[in-house]
């Protein structure tokens, strides 16, 4: 079912009720969802059975927990494979902000993650060059903007919070290329 227009219908249901509050384990009374994701057929332009297929879908590979409390109300619960799909969804969607103006102070993400975490290591690496980082040494990546929320939630999705340190500095020896890197300049 993920495929195409079908797996943003998956993922943006999920997204949707995150925002309601589900990822924190608290489950959802049908009415609060329903209005939710009844703007998922407002503004996506899905339709009604389309969102139902999908609900049904996501309860068949025990994604979501959709069931009655007792009182005559629908409750829909997120799952534990339903939040490390919400993880992931995060992950891909993971953009690092540019504000208009640079605060000249540098970000720098180090790590001294053992080998029996190699995966998780080489997995962070991949992640920072992709969100843009500089890649200073080995272990040792740099961005010019605030990033802390972002590194944090990182450390956490990898499990390498222990191994991972964030350092903000005001100068780098030879921040010249830096500065070029990244089109800035300091005044």
């Amino acid at each position: 079912m993920e495929q195409g227009k079908k797996g943003q219908i998956v993922k943006d249901i999920l997204l949707t009720l995150v925002v309601l509050g589900i990822l924190t384990a608290v489950a959802v009374v049908a009415p609060n969802a329903i209005l939710a994701l009844g703007l998922l057929v407002r503004k996506k332009k899905y339709t009604k059975r389309q969102i139902t297929r999908a609900l049904s879908h996501l309860k068949d590979k025990k994604i979501l927990g959709i069931g009655n409390d007792g009182r005559g109300n629908t409750v829909i619960k997120l799952t534990d494979q339903g939040k490390a799909k919400i993880i992931r969804y995060k992950l891909e969607d993971m953009v690092l902000n540019k504000p208009k103006r640079w605060d000249q102070k540098w970000r720098i993400v180090i790590f001294d993650i053992p080998e029996k975490f190699r995966v998780n290591r080489n997995t962070l690496s991949q992640k920072l060059k992709a969100l843009g980082f500089y890649q200073m040494q080995k272990s040792a990546w740099l961005w010019p903007y605030p990033v802390e929320d972002e590194v944090t939630f990182l450390k956490e999705v990898y499990e390498i919070r222990p191994f991972v340190s964030l350092v903000t500095a005001d100068r780098i020896e030879g921040e010249w290329r830096y500065l070029k890197h990244f089109g800035l300049s300091k005044i």
